[in-house]
Formats: structure tokens, sequence, C-alpha cells
């Protein structure tokens, strides 16, 4: 059945607020620490690469002790244990166990990729390192001694990932990208699209950080997403809103990257390369109005916007947009200006978890259809 969309001057309902992070955790000197976070939108680091070291040490240089954090999320634990002195860690122990089937993933495709990773630092000076498999579910375990680890050949097996020296590890540095807790408490999900404008091809990033004020409309987003790098590339954005129906479409995508060269993070939480998520979550595309990025047809409603400011913070983005249009299927529309809220059932992310709308509870005092 063809959609029909109206085209609505601006919405004044704000979608959800921005990413939030919870405060840095006190750590006691001399003593081993345990700390349980909240499931996380990405796995905290397991290389010394990927935790670029600070020109100026942390106020807290007299730290020394132990620390372990576990990380838990669907499919997927990672407990971290850190040996530091003077705040500078000298040997990291680590213990990741990922059921691919609750992942959503295919155990296949997720065998090769693991594989990999593990066959990238197999042999390498100062790196031990074991891969099991056993009733569905794959564990690693990594120990990385930083005083005898060798980074020329971590070098040589990946250049992109792995500095050619060794450079320090700073505790207090490696706590921050750790304690990246994300306190999703409830927001829509949003279905960015965006173009590489080097190659053609249009992305779809699923979000759920953002809100709308007048004609802008504001989202956080992670620098290792393609639709971040397309935006930087120069290209427009359309926000897709998938109602309570998509759910299923949604899921489909959640573990795919449409970025080539994947992130060590994402790596460890099982993200594979698809070059067309639009196919894999059965979408179709529907050429922008008003910009250059594409609409999804299945998505009752579309706003199409061009990027006015990009605020880069520690590891996202806050993402700044002017709304071009928006459009909305009638069937959710009660006049020809007026969405039915009675009809308009939001796809929610809460707590890492998939929800919608319930029953209509009240009205506001100055309640009108929007």
């Amino acid at each position: 059945m063809k959609k029909t969309y109206k085209v609505i001057a601006l919405l004044s309902t704000a979608f959800a607020l921005a990413a939030c992070q919870s405060g840095e955790k006190k750590v006691d000197e001399t003593s081993a620490q345990t700390t349980v976070a909240q499931a996380t939108t990405q796995a905290p680091t397991t290389q010394a690469a990927t935790t670029k070291a600070t020109t100026t040490q942390s106020a807290k240089s007299n730290q020394t002790g132990e620390a372990t954090y576990e990380y838990k999320e669907p499919g997927v634990t990672v407990t971290l244990k850190y040996y530091y002195k003077d705040d500078v860690v000298y040997k990291q122990e680590g213990t990741y166990v990922y059921n691919p089937k609750e992942m959503g993933q295919d155990p296949e495709q997720f065998k090769v990729t693991i594989q990999k990773a593990f066959d990238e630092t197999k042999g390498v000076k100062g790196i031990e390192g074991t891969l099991e498999f056993k009733d569905g579910v794959y564990t690693r375990k990594n120990t990385f001694d930083y005083n005898t680890m060798d980074f020329v050949e971590l070098n040589k097996r990946n250049p992109k990932k792995y500095p050619p020296k060794n450079d320090p590890l700073y505790y207090s540095e490696a706590v921050k990208k750790l304690e990246k807790n994300g306190f999703y408490y409830g927001f829509p999900v949003l279905l960015m699209t965006t173009k590489d404008k080097e190659t053609g091809k249009s992305n779809v990033t699923p979000l759920s950080s953002s809100f709308v004020l007048g004609k802008s409309i504001v989202v956080g987003i992670g620098f290792g997403n393609k639709g971040f790098k397309n935006i930087e590339g120069g290209s427009d954005v359309t926000f897709n809103i998938p109602d309570e129906n998509l759910y299923e479409s949604v899921k489909k995508i959640e573990k795919f990257t449409g970025d080539t060269e994947i992130s060590e993070v994402k790596q460890n939480l099982g993200y594979i390369y698809c070059e067309d998520k639009f196919k894999i979550a059965g979408f179709t595309e529907l050429a922008g109005e008003m910009v250059n990025s594409v609409r999804i047809k299945e998505c009752p409603i579309h706003i199409e916007a061009k990027v006015t400011d990009v605020q880069k913070k520690d590891w996202f983005a806050i993402v700044t947009c002017e709304i071009q249009g928006i459009f909305v299927d009638e069937k959710i529309m009660k006049d020809d200006s007026h969405i039915d809220t009675k009809k308009w059932k939001p796809l929610i992310y809460k707590f890492r978890e998939y929800t919608s709308t319930g029953d209509r509870l009240g009205l506001n005092f100055n309640f009108q259809e929007v």
C-alpha cells in the first residue's frame, strides 16, 4: 500500500534528551576495587592503542593498586582488571564472554570476527591469550604486560590500531573511558540517514539521544559511527522516526556498521560490516525532498535537516541541525496540520530495552495535537 505523507512546518515536541553519562567513580588507593557498571554502548578498551596518553598526568598521580570492572549487556560480559602504579597501568587482564545468539549475531560470521581479533595479537611478546568455545559461548582471555609488550610487532600487524611505541596508559584516563555509561531512561529511536559524498552510498544509523526545539534538532552520536563520518564529509541528514511496528527491523541492523574500518571497541561487541543495512532491515529508500539524504518509507515521520554545528566531546559529538521539512504519514494525522497523538506509538529505547508508549494518562493544561 502506498504511503501518503503530509508536510508539517515543524514539530514542537521534544523527542528525547541528549546522552548522559555518569560521573567518575572514586578509587581507593593501594586497594583492589570491583565496580559493576551498567551496560554501555561500547565495550571497554583492551589495548593501549585505543586509550591515548594525555600530555598532563592525572592529579591522582600517586594512585597505586588494582581495580576490576565488569560490563554486561545481552550476550556479552566483559571483565577487566587493571594493575597500576603512580597512575600508570603496567598490566591488564581481560575476560570476554560472548553468546552470539543472545547478541543477535550469525554464529558463523561471529566465529570469523572473533578469531580474526584473537589472531591479531597471537604470539606477540608481552601478550598472552586464549580463545575457547563451549555450548555456543566464546570465552576470550587476554593478559597485556605493558612493560614487555612488542608494540613494533603490533604496529606491523595493524598500523591503524596500534602505535609503534609504548605511550603510557594512565589508569585515570582509562577509567574515564570505562565509565561512559549511557543513562538511557527512555528515548524515541531515530534512524538517521546520511550519504557518503565520495561513494554516493546512503547509510542508516540508529540513534536515541535527541531533542527538538523550534526549528533545531540536536542529536548525540559517537565518533565511530559511519553516519558521523558522513556528517564530517558534508552530508545532510534525515531523521526517520520508527513506530513500534518497526522493532524487528531495527533489531536486524543494531549490530551492523556501515564503516569498513571497525574500531576495536565495536569488534569486541561483535559489530560486523554491512554494505547495505537498508536491505537487511527491509527498508525502502525515498529520495530526499529538501536535502540530499534519503528517507525511509516505512517510518511514519521523516525530518529532513541540514547540519549547522558540530561540537566534539570526549568520544561523541553534539550535532545541531536546522529542520528543512517534516513529512508525516497520513495514517497518524488528525487533520492537515496535526498529528493524532492517540495513533502515534514511537519505538522507545529505555535502559537498553525496546518498548513503546502505553495508554494516555492525561493531558497537559496547554495540550493540543502536534
